[in-house]
């Protein structure tokens, strides 16, 4: 009896420690409880910061953003799309493997346009930007990909004294 007593407290104790942990305050974009949800860089929330960007380079900033978001918007669902389809495709009982290397391949190629697209826009930002901001920038660049990269915040923004993640 003791027993069962000693482990049914035990394993309430961790569950209640889990969901105290899951619960905590998030990291990255969109997380609670941190000043800064990370680096977005060249939207409005991170084209005040730190960069000292004029109300006409903001203006250019937004105007591309717009016109690159426009022209991605088809990519961005066919990409949807097929990561559907791949999806279906594997909860078949039987996988079609032809089906599923096409899909793969399709998958991999819309991505590689997508990072093209990434890099053009960086190529059109430069020319927006000061040489200063451009060193500002991929200094931040390089500090947040040494300290994790993406996703959770790693307080490399420099724009906050959010916590930082270990």
């Amino acid at each position: 009896m003791k027993q069962t007593v000693l482990m049914a407290l035990v394993l309430s104790t961790v569950i209640l420690a889990m969901g105290i942990s899951w619960a905590g305050p998030g990291y990255g974009r969109g997380g609670d409880g941190v000043p800064c949800d990370g680096p977005r860089w060249g939207n409005e929330h991170q084209a005040g910061h730190g960069l000292d960007l004029s109300d006409e380079q903001r203006a250019e900033i937004k105007s591309l953003r717009e016109v690159e978001r426009e022209k991605l918007e088809p990519l961005r669902e066919q990409l949807h799309q097929n990561r559907e389809a791949m999806r279906q495709e594997l909860e078949k009982d039987s996988v079609d493997e032809n089906r599923l290397r096409e899909l793969a391949r399709a998958h991999a190629d819309m991505k590689v346009e997508m990072q093209l697209a990434k890099r053009h826009f960086r190529t059109k930002m430069d020319t927006i930007l000061s040489p200063e901001q451009i060193a500002q920038r991929d200094e931040r660049r390089e500090i947040r990909g040494q300290r994790g990269g993406k996703g959770r915040h790693k307080g490399a923004c420099g724009n906050c004294t959010g916590p930082v993640a270990e």
